[in-house]
């Protein structure tokens, strides 16, 4: 995903990442930031309220390139962004790529307003809990139906399928360090 996402910043002014909680969104976008790159959380209840309620100066404190998480918590700034865009699409349309990164983990309500104020502006990308190669510490590479998978997954114990299982693909479960007897 890492480089389709990069390659997909060199060309939309804004990208989406969505997913579950707690599934690396936030994550995978700091882990590929430029330096220059502010991130901002609307998770705290002050800086929600700020962008709900005054969308400009919420921007204009945090200017491009930012990302900006949980999106869904104020839709309020998708009409400002895309103000923002189209502006320095006018101006100079060479730096118009990778102005935003957002997430959001509401897929119904973000893509509703995410389609009415930034269609055509916004490149989308699911992100998904880890597969069982992965879980597996399989590194075959992105899954591509024109392109042969790389080799089967090594098999597991009925036991450690089990606790696979239980922890689920989230990444912070999958690495957790707890014993097993937490689990199962």
């Amino acid at each position: 995903m890492r480089t389709a996402f990069l390659e997909a910043n060199a060309f939309f002014p804004a990208l989406l990442v969505i997913g579950a909680r707690q599934v690396g969104k936030t994550t995978f976008l700091r882990n590929n930031a430029e330096p220059e790159r502010h991130f901002v959380s609307l998770d705290p209840l002050d800086v929600r309220m700020q962008a709900k309620e005054d969308p400009r100066l919420f921007l204009a404190n945090n200017p491009p390139p930012v990302i900006i998480d949980e999106i869904p918590y104020a839709p309020e700034l998708l009409p400002y962004i895309k103000q923002i865009i189209d502006e320095v699409r006018n101006q100079d349309p060479e730096r118009a790529q990778g102005l935003f990164w957002l997430t959001g983990s509401r897929q119904f309500g973000v893509m509703k307003g995410v389609s009415e104020s930034l269609a055509g502006r916004i490149g989308i990308f699911n992100l998904y809990g880890l597969s069982a190669a992965e879980i597996g510490g399989c590194d075959r590479g992105a899954f591509l139906p024109d392109k042969e998978p790389g080799g089967p997954i090594d098999p597991v114990s009925p036991r450690e399928f089990f606790v696979r299982l239980w922890r689920g693909s989230f990444p912070e479960l999958v690495t957790s360090n707890q014993p097993e007897k937490y689990w199962v």
